[in-house]
């Protein structure tokens, strides 16, 4: 099972990511969030590259703050981006969003574009289907061998 964690963490990608431009309203990018039931945004330049991310987290400290909802997201996206490459281990993106203390982790590719966002979530998704598929294997060991 150690083995299925060198898998690219490009393979955890399940759709296009949904951003927003940087001028976007934090009411805005809270609707975007809600209507396709996402736990963050990416915020993306001219060139689709990341500038920030906004999360559920970010959406309570905005609250707790009276901060505006009329305010634009750069006011209160994270700046300090952990990135992916979507080359990178599953066991590399673990170490990362453990360290970090982060849920959410942008994908790019190797010219820097935004590519996806992977979550915790899929990743432990990832790790129970490999566990199942183990177990299945084994399964089938003991009853032909």
């Amino acid at each position: 099972m150690v083995s299925g964690l060198s898998v690219n963490v490009g393979s955890l990608i399940k759709k296009t990511p949904i951003t927003v431009r940087l001028g976007t309203s934090i009411r805005d990018a809270i609707k975007i969030m809600y209507s396709n039931n996402i736990g963050s945004v990416v915020i993306v330049d001219e060139d689709f590259r990341p500038v920030g991310i906004f999360t559920e987290r970010d959406t309570l400290r905005v609250i707790a703050k009276d901060i505006p909802l009329d305010s634009p997201i750069e006011e209160v996206m994270s700046r300090n981006l952990i990135v992916l490459n979507a080359k990178e281990s599953i066991y590399k993106a673990i170490s990362v969003m453990s360290t970090h203390n982060i849920r959410h982790t942008p994908i790019i590719g190797d010219d820097g574009k935004l590519i996806g966002v992977i979550s915790i979530r899929d990743i432990i998704d990832k790790i129970k289907s490999m566990i199942a598929e183990e177990a299945a294997s084994s399964e089938m060991r003991v009853f032909t061998g």
